[in-house]
């Protein structure tokens, strides 16, 4: 399970395009399955800081990834 706060997909590159659920349902599903929570989180942020660029965020930025055990990541 992964759980955001909206900060997330409302960050805003230079173009003040903002990330948005799709790129971040897109970032979640092309990760390789049974990869950790942190894997996870920090692939996230990798790809909303490129998406960003020189942008600076202007929301909180908060993102919970949640695994059961036994379970791998869809």
């Amino acid at each position: 399970m992964v759980f955001y706060t909206d900060g997330v997909v409302e960050a805003m590159n230079p173009a003040r395009e903002l990330y948005g659920f799709e790129r971040l349902e897109a970032r979640i599903r092309s990760s390789p399955s049974g990869s950790s929570p942190q894997t996870l989180i920090e692939a996230v942020l990798a790809d909303v800081t490129r998406f960003i660029g020189s942008a600076e965020l202007h929301d909180d930025f908060t993102l919970v990834v949640v695994k059961l055990a036994g379970a791998g990541l869809r």
